[in-house]
């Protein structure tokens, strides 16, 4: 039998409640359905990360970088350096 949970978010930026209707309707989900699924996908990161070492959840990204330089690697980290000096 499924709850229902009504909510308000107080003291939330416009930009953000933009952007969560945004991402809602890029989905195709209500903005409910959306803070919902953001729930349940936060609940199972945490059930995952309880339950693995950080060698077991880094390992995916071990083997997608294996062989690569450090030139790639730069590469791959710049655009993110970039962007928090905007």
């Amino acid at each position: 039998m499924a709850s229902t949970i009504s909510f308000t978010i107080s003291n939330l930026a416009k930009s953000r409640v933009n952007k969560l209707r945004q991402r809602a309707k890029r989905m195709g989900l209500t903005q409910d359905a959306y803070v919902r699924e953001l729930i349940e996908e936060d609940e199972e990161l945490d059930k995952l990360v309880r339950s693995k070492t950080f060698a077991e959840l880094a390992e995916p990204f071990r083997q997608a970088l294996a062989g690569a330089s450090e030139a790639d690697l730069d590469a791959l980290a710049r655009p993110a350096k970039h962007k928090g000096k905007r």
